[in-house]
């Protein structure tokens, strides 16, 4: 991961800061920075999303894991 981090931001640096824009017409670089953001984008999908504990524990409370637990048998 931090690899990829350091390859788009090496990219991004050469092409933002040292006006190096052409860079991003070369093939191998422009492939480069596509699966490396396609990696990126795919490892955010799997990160684990954020929960509400109060929402978690108002829906224990009102059954809804019985819903759940129904429909896997």
């Amino acid at each position: 991961m931090s690899n990829d981090l350091g390859i788009m931001a090496e990219i991004i640096e050469k092409a933002a800061l040292w006006e190096r824009r052409n860079d991003l017409d070369n093939c191998n670089i422009r492939s480069l920075l596509e699966e490396v953001v396609k990696r990126t984008e795919e490892r955010e999908r799997w990160s684990p999303r954020p929960f509400r504990r109060r929402r978690v524990n108002s829906d224990l409370r009102q059954g809804q894991h019985l819903i759940l637990m129904h429909q896997q048998q």
